[in-house]
């Protein structure tokens, strides 16, 4: 097997490791989420109007960090295909 194969392999291996990472990752923030809606649902319960906005605004920062992650990552696998058709391209 060449240098090509065997780079080509390592590359998987490393797209694997960091695809779970960023499913951990995206977990993660989704549970943080979904654990700050029951916050904000128990806010609303007990008409505690200073609790509900604290709970909306985080939530909203959470789902920006959210949005501003995934972009950064759908960039980075896009530089990072495009760097592997580079390299291929030789």
């Amino acid at each position: 097997m060449g240098l090509a194969g065997r780079i080509d392999r390592g590359d998987q291996a490393e797209d694997r490791i960091m695809n779970k990472h960023i499913s951990s990752a995206q977990r993660a923030t989704e549970q943080l989420i979904r654990d700050a809606q029951v916050q904000l649902d128990g806010a609303i319960e007990t008409n505690s109007w200073h609790r509900i906005s604290d709970m909306e605004h985080y939530i909203s920062g959470l789902k920006q960090a959210e949005v501003v992650y995934n972009h950064a990552i759908h960039k980075m696998k896009k530089e990072e295909n495009e760097l592997r058709e580079l390299i291929n391209s030789y």
